[in-house]
């Protein structure tokens, strides 16, 4: 999932894979707006093809879009089976029409993978069309990065192994570095690059490119790691002299290798933030390495992994309401209210309101900050009835929940429940509580609440 352009504002772009009656996976490039409707669906005319959910990129405000694919033969693949040809398209997305497609099998052996057994021979990971109409790809099981002409589909050179270029230090002297196995590679700007004073005298966007790369170093049990722990990298390639160097690279903050998945990505603030792709770990950090922040998400034995982390300026306004879940330990506890309200971005302060009738008059019995997915807001009394207003900045009105009961354990099995559930065999009910008419809360229809009759 990624931020995109597309007609004139700021949408979310993702892959959705769904499994039909007979485990028939279909898959879909979406474009989501603001509200979370889907603007767009894209995926090849081409019945042949499978989509491929690992990039795609929405080019020109939306008016092309450039995806991955991939393309069964029968035959060809190891052991006299099939084989999994790597595929890229270009489509107009007004008129559907494929404007460049790319295959894996008229450019790049299956001999050179490099990965065993397997038909997925290539494996495309990456996508991306730069400025002059040429485009990036990557290939896991091929150990290549590949630029590719987007006119004939040429490759014009290759990173990885045979690679069109040697690998430098500072002083221009041939280094042992291995770059095979990879994700989420990114032609980058040259300005975003802090270059050392005397190489940037020398560097001009004719004569090189810098790139990023996530190295993950690991390809599993058919050859040894080519680095101890996985790396971000930012290299500069010179196009002359075929010679590659590395700028920065950023190990892994924990010392770990990542099997799959992972990225980088350049801030608009010069730090970069890194995905570490399957060991569950996001990092920001200065180009000279300072971390920033690390986070950890899951556990060391939990199977869960981001494909990549973004980071970016989203505002959502969604067509959905508040949800509200109401609780109350009996008639004489303060209900409580804990809200979310999925995809909205802006709120920043619930207030709870309650009356003993479905039908009200409400009145405000508390208020709360946002803070967090779900806020958990305490009210002044027992409310029967409840409802919420979500608030942005300087007070604005967001939107309102609907009207929910407050839920009450029996008081038996009180012992068993929290204020989200109770054991089992336990059903927390809405059980009727009698309504006093002295003291706090006179004529505002909610009043203070005692055991009824």
């Amino acid at each position: 999932m990624h931020l995109v352009q597309y007609h004139g504002s700021t949408h979310i772009a993702f892959t959705t894979i769904a499994a039909d009656d007979n485990e028939v996976f279909e898959k879909k490039n979406r474009i989501l707006n603001s509200s979370y409707d889907i603007v767009a669906e894209i995926k090849s005319p081409d019945p042949s093809l499978e989509l491929d959910q690992h990039d795609f990129e929405i080019l020109d405000d939306g008016k092309t879009c450039v995806y991955l694919a991939a393309r069964f033969h029968p035959t060809g693949g190891p052991d006299g089976g099939g084989i999994t040809e790597a595929v890229f398209q270009e489509i107009d997305l007004v008129s559907q029409k494929v404007v460049f497609e790319w295959g894996s099998l008229q450019h790049v052996s299956p001999t050179q993978t490099c990965t065993s057994g397997t038909p997925d021979y290539f494996h495309i990971n990456s996508i991306q069309k730069d400025d002059l109409g040429n485009y990036l790809i990557n290939g896991f099981n091929i150990c290549n990065i590949y630029y590719v002409d987007g006119r004939t589909g040429t490759i014009l050179w290759n990173l990885g192994a045979n690679s069109s270029f040697t690998f430098v230090d500072a002083a221009n002297n041939p280094i042992d570095f291995h770059l095979l196995y990879t994700h989420h590679v990114r032609l980058v700007p040259l300005s975003q690059v802090n270059l050392p004073h005397p190489l940037a005298t020398t560097v001009s966007p004719t004569t090189h490119l810098a790139l990023t790369v996530y190295d993950n170093a690991f390809g599993g049990t058919d050859a040894p790691p080519t680095s101890p722990v996985s790396a971000a990298l930012l290299l500069l390639l010179n196009l002359h002299n075929h010679t590659a160097q590395i700028i920065e690279r950023h190990p892994h903050p924990r010392a770990k290798l990542a099997a799959i998945f992972g990225s980088v990505s350049l801030l608009p603030n010069g730090e970069r933030l890194l995905g570490w792709g399957s060991t569950q770990d996001m990092s920001q950090q200065t180009p000279s390495g300072h971390i920033k922040w690390h986070a950890v998400y899951g556990t060391d034995e939990a199977v869960i992994g981001s494909y990549r982390a973004f980071k970016g300026r989203w505002t959502g306004r969604p067509n959905t309401k508040p949800a509200v879940y109401a609780f109350a330990w009996g008639c004489m506890w303060p209900s409580v209210a804990h809200v979310s309200w999925n995809g909205a971005t802006e709120v920043r302060e619930y207030v709870v309101y309650g009356a003993r009738e479905e039908g009200g008059p409400f009145v405000e019995v508390g208020r709360g900050q946002k803070t967090g997915f779900e806020t958990k807001v305490m009210g002044e009394r027992f409310v029967a009835w409840m409802r919420v207003e979500a608030r942005g900045g300087e007070g604005r009105v967001l939107g309102w929940s609907e009207v929910v009961r407050t839920h009450v354990p029996p008081p038996i099995r009180m012992r068993a429940c929290n204020e989200w559930r109770c054991g089992p065999n336990v059903e927390v009910g809405f059980h009727e509580c009698g309504l006093s008419h002295a003291g706090e809360g006179v004529g505002d229809g909610v009043g203070q609440v005692v055991l009824g009759d």
